[in-house]
Parts: C-alpha cells; structure tokens; sequence
C-alpha cells in the first residue's frame, strides 16, 4: 500500500465517524503497537504514520472499559517521535505543538494528543512549525483500521533502533499474550 492511499483511509474513518461506529481493539494489535512505540526505527515517512499510528491505538486501547489502571505512559514517545521529525528534517510531515495539543499532519490526516511534555529542543523549534487547525476528524474510534493501514504501507523499514526485525519481537511477544486477558497491557501502558 502506499502512502499517497491515505486520502482513501481518510474518506472512509470520516464515514465511519458519521455513523458513530467505535472498532474494538484486539489485544496483540496493542502490543504490537507498544513495541513500535517503544522501539521503532523511524526512517521513512510510512515509518513516521505506523509510529503515530501506534500511538494513537494504545491511546484509544487505553481508554476502553476493559484496561481498569489507566496508564499513559506512551505519550512520552510522541516527544520522541516529534524530536526525530526535527532532527532528521523531515519536510514531508507537519506539526504543530503547544503544552496542551500537538497535531501531527502526514498525507492530509491529522493524529492529536493532548496534553504532551515541552522538551528545549521541541520549544527552540516551535516558530519553524506555524500552528495547525485541527480538522475535527477523531481518529481513535477508528484506530484499528488505521493500524491496519499503517502495517501495510510498502515503505516500512519494520527495524527496532538496534537494527532487530520488528516482525520477530512480535512473533516473541505473542506468546506472552493472553486474548482471554487483555488486561496484560495494563503493565505496559
């Protein structure tokens, strides 16, 4: 799949937004997305949106009945991905970022999070990224099929930062997983 379908996805979470429809989370697509929160090698553009896709489906997982600790300990790796657009100047991706809301933009769809810490590199950066409007399309009722998405791009590098294969340390963490126990993650998230 490539990138440039994200127009594609957009069309079809905003009609999926109108008709009110909230996906369930499957406990593995959460865990797959903690590792890519936690280790992911962002290289690549498709790199950058299965990041924040990530991180946008262990915000939605977290939010659901079933997690009864709720932990927000991810959202310290969106300042890491945020870091990693500055430092390696990557042009293609916008965002904007301010104490109470940060607007990540890749190929017209817009990931928001809330609340997100203020590092000195991310403020000696801020007047290089002018504010963003927020398109008022929520992307966590539909974050599974985002994620889905996300894993399907065709230009993934799937590396941790050690340069280990991401499939791998799936195929490990799979079996540490329980779908009768989703509460697992609770230690993760």
């Amino acid at each position: 799949m490539n990138i440039k379908n994200v127009s594609v996805l957009k069309t079809m979470i905003i009609e999926l937004n109108e008709a009110e429809k909230v996906e369930e989370i499957d406990v593995l697509d959460a865990k797959k997305a903690y590792i890519n929160a936690r280790n992911m090698q962002l290289v690549t553009i498709d790199d950058y949106f299965l990041f924040f896709s990530s991180i946008n489906l262990l915000n939605a997982y977290v939010k659901k009945d079933y997690i009864q600790n709720k932990k927000y300990n991810f959202k310290r790796n969106i300042v890491e991905g945020l870091e990693s657009l500055i430092k390696n100047n990557i042009k293609d991706i916008k965002f904007s970022y301010n104490k109470e809301l940060v607007i990540i933009e890749i190929e017209g769809l817009q990931f928001s999070f809330h609340f997100i810490e203020m590092t000195d590199l991310l403020q000696e950066n801020k007047d290089k990224y002018p504010m963003l409007e927020w398109s008022g399309i929520r992307l966590q009722p539909q974050a599974s099929t985002i994620f889905s998405f996300a894993n399907s791009l065709d230009n993934l590098t799937k590396k941790t930062y050690f340069g280990e294969d991401l499939e791998k340390i799936y195929l490990e963490s799979e079996l540490s997983v329980s779908k009768d126990n989703p509460n697992i993650l609770e230690i993760f998230v």
